[in-house]
């Protein structure tokens, strides 16, 4: 991640931390600096956007720590069922350790405006890629074919954010884990398939 001043930084780090909490809508600047320490005539400085331009640097920093993580577990992790098993089980600590409170940090701003600011979506999904990338690097070395590794990784990714959702309400982070487990008999047991299947499966998809 670049290097930020100690102002903007610490302002960028403090609302991804409450966006991620509570909200964008429900966050407000005064509490953004309050909890960051920045001088107010400042703010505008290092953000002339304003609360979507310090919203979408707070993403890019939500996710490039997250992003870290993967790239720690899947260092370690022997294959790729294993890393989603290493992510899912550091989500499902988060989840128990916050009282369920702390979700996705980056889910939690997109589903709230990626639908009305182009900047947002764009910076979501951004962040999501960047884990998705570790995961389909992973599977391609067990052999699957690029598209089919991107594809994989990109389902596994999206059912572990939807398990998110799933036990924040349930307040049950077991929620998590038992969808990894899933996942991860699935990507590592599964018949390998190959681009050319894919190709010719969107082919007859669109033919009919």
């Amino acid at each position: 991640m670049p290097r930020t001043s100690t102002a903007r930084g610490a302002a960028i780090a403090a609302a991804a931390g409450l966006f991620r909490r509570h909200g964008y809508a429900a966050t407000g600047l005064e509490e953004i600096l309050a909890a960051s320490g920045a001088p107010k005539g400042s703010f505008y400085h290092h953000f002339p956007g304003g609360k979507e331009e310090l919203a979408v640097q707070s993403l890019e920093f939500s996710g490039g720590r997250v992003r870290e993580l993967i790239d720690r577990a899947a260092a370690v992790a022997p294959t790729a069922g294993a890393l989603v098993s290493a992510i899912a089980d550091k989500q499902a600590a988060d989840l128990r350790e916050s009282g369920y409170e702390l979700g996705c940090p980056v889910a939690t701003v997109a589903l709230e405006l990626a639908g009305e600011s182009d900047a947002i979506a764009r910076a979501s999904w951004s962040a999501f890629e960047d884990w998705i990338e570790p995961l389909a690097e992973r599977l391609r070395g067990d052999g699957r074919g690029k598209a089919d590794a991107h594809r994989l990784a990109r389902w596994a990714v999206a059912g572990l954010e939807g398990a998110l959702v799933l036990a924040r309400a349930a307040r049950d982070a077991s929620v998590v884990t038992d969808a990894a487990a899933i996942t991860a008999r699935f990507l590592d047991h599964a018949p390998g398939g190959s681009d050319d299947d894919a190709s010719g499966a969107r082919t007859r998809e669109a033919g009919r």
